[in-house]
């Protein structure tokens, strides 16, 4: 079977993986241990309940990346995850940062087999395999349990090396063959299919998944790779590398970022080599792979960010080479069949909210975010069960995790900006509030909110709108060129269909304030919807510079996607 045939045979059905090789295990034990992890790593480890885990990494005081790994809380101990290559440099900070905590911590590499089942029998090819009563369906993702697989004690965790729906497997190393052959069993189907590393590398590439000492390192910033808001967690208190990455986030100055490649012709650019675009050099190029699922070379690079625009073709020279790509955001594959999955619990999961049963809701919710992490129906439900059931916290969690999966998502960021004044926090509400108005009104319409009672909210709504309308006319009748007025008066007549009054307010925002690039946004929207088709794509062009130059990822984000459409018409 060629690597073509095993990743679409790991797609449509299930691959299993051997990672005892590339991957290690280290057991941490001891009354400190919760308490010496927080302090040394981004994410908030005191949040872990047991049977939970997480994403986290070490960072330098400067936000470099000194390893990065998974963590999971049992009963009496904690373990992490992570390749091999990367245990030596956590147990030399481990034996650094100790000192008289109540603390061990154990390589234990060479006792544990690692393995992975991966694709969309995976659930299946485990239910069918436990003799215990295993409530495996219902595990969160980076959850933790323990099964019998026919007499073999595997820990479970819900993690997808793939993109697709999978599990890491955790047994004793002397019973590594027993549990291969009981998975693999074709008698007992669905069974899992043996796949080479080769193949899992190209399969988590598709799914846009970055690997330490590959795609980052020690050189490499946390906020580069984009996964900050599912490692870092600001709010947990102090740790190494916090105040530069809440500065860095905050003023959104990133010289370069990862990116991904997709080249229609097949290619093989070494991993190391840099870009050169315009005459000018960004990458390096990271990892890369020929996708069979995409008919496509693909590949990680760190670009500058005047080629960070998604869906943006460009031609570039690597070595030697000329080559035509397209920039794009990780993942390059979605699988398909998700969403349809998704919407089933997600409709479940509604069912039983109406019928004010929130905690069976919330587990309907949770496994419709397992199976889509793109689902934004669901994590608005969740969010509205999380608040609804006194749990803040978790709901700005939830937030921001799906703020990060889709920068479009207007109700994640206005969620955190109510759920923030909640908490009292008043700097970081209007933050988010302002990040949800530069996405823009027209990519906030999609169902975000569940309507049980059109006529009231639309009562609701208009007169809100009316609110708004008097405390705009108030301030710009004391200062007619007022930016924030004019602005705020420019998204209101946007939203209720006044084109002609949007585009004359949000023309004297940009004429007060060139830089202004979120109303850039709204500007190129409402010439849009007023058929002024030419004045818009000039508008959006001249926003998206300005918001390139000032590293205003959320409304470049929106132009481009809103120039997209215009130039498709």
């Amino acid at each position: 079977m060629d690597i073509s045939e095993a990743v679409s045979l790991a797609r449509s059905k299930g691959a299993l993986f051997n990672l005892s090789e590339t991957h290690g295990l280290l057991a941490l034990e001891g009354q400190d241990r919760v308490s010496f992890l927080q302090a040394l790593t981004c994410n908030d480890v005191n949040a872990l309940d047991p049977g939970q885990g997480q994403h986290n990494a070490f960072l330098t005081p400067k936000s470099y990346i000194k390893a990065e790994f998974w963590l999971y809380r049992e009963d009496q101990k904690h373990i992490i995850v992570s390749e091999k290559s990367q245990l030596p440099q956590i147990l030399k900070l481990f034996n650094q940062f100790h000192f008289n905590e109540d603390i061990s911590f154990k390589d234990i590499s060479g006792q544990t087999a690692i393995l992975a089942v991966q694709g969309p029998s995976s659930l299946d090819c485990l239910e069918v395999r436990l003799s215990s009563q295993t409530a495996l369906e219902s595990l969160g993702v980076n959850g933790l349990i323990t099964g019998q697989i026919q007499n073999v004690e595997t820990k479970i965790v819900q993690r997808s090396f793939t993109g697709e729906a999978g599990y890491l497997l955790l047994c004793d190393i002397a019973q590594e063959e027993d549990l291969i052959n009981c998975l693999t069993n074709q008698s007992l189907p669905p069974h899992a299919h043996p796949c080479s590393l080769e193949v899992l590398n190209v399969l988590r590439t598709e799914s846009g998944i970055p690997v330490y000492g590959k795609d980052m390192d020690e050189t490499t910033m946390l906020l580069e790779i984009g996964l900050d808001e599912e490692i870092v967690d600001l709010d947990k208190g102090c740790f190494p590398g916090q105040e530069i990455v809440a500065r860095t986030k905050s003023r959104g100055q990133l010289q370069k970022k990862l990116m991904g490649l997709k080249i229609k012709d097949q290619v093989n650019i070494p991993p190391g080599e840099s870009i050169q675009f315009n005459g000018k050099t960004s990458g390096p190029i990271k990892s890369g792979v020929w996708s069979p699922t995409l008919n496509a070379s693909i590949y990680f690079a760190y670009l500058n960010r005047n080629l960070q625009s998604q869906e943006n073709e460009i031609e570039i020279q690597v070595g030697d080479q000329k080559l035509k790509a397209t920039v794009c955001r990780p993942p390059f594959y979605v699988p398909p069949g998700i969403t349809e999955k998704a919407k089933e619990e997600y409709t479940a999961g509604m069912n039983l909210y109406h019928g004010n049963d929130y905690p069976a809701a919330q587990e309907h919710f949770e496994k419709a975010i397992a199976i889509n992490s793109y689902d934004s129906d669901a994590h608005e439900a969740l969010s509205v069960v999380l608040e609804k059931t006194g749990n803040i916290d978790g709901a700005i969690v939830l937030n921001k995790k799906f703020a990060y999966l889709d920068p479009k998502a207007v109700m994640a960021r206005t969620n955190l900006s109510r759920l923030y004044m909640l908490k009292g926090w008043k700097e970081k509400a209007e933050e988010e509030q302002a990040k949800a108005t530069a996405i823009g009104w027209t990519l906030a319409a999609k169902g975000h909110k569940q309507k049980t009672d059109q006529d009231s909210q639309e009562k609701e709504k208009i007169a809100d709108q009316e609110r708004r309308l008097n405390i705009f006319k108030q301030v710009l009748e004391m200062d007619a060129e007022d930016e924030v007025a004019n602005f705020g008066l420019g998204q209101l007549y946007l939203e209720t269909g006044k084109y002609e009054d949007s585009i004359q307010a949000l023309k004297m925002v940009i004429n007060n304030n060139e830089q202004y690039s979120a109303a850039y946004a709204l500007l190129g929207s409402a010439l849009k919807k007023n058929n002024h088709s030419d004045e818009a794509m000039a508008i959006l062009k001249k926003g998206i510079s300005i918001a390139g130059a000032k590293g205003d990822l959320m409304p470049k984000n929106s132009m481009e996607e809103e120039l997209k459409e215009l130039r498709s018409e």
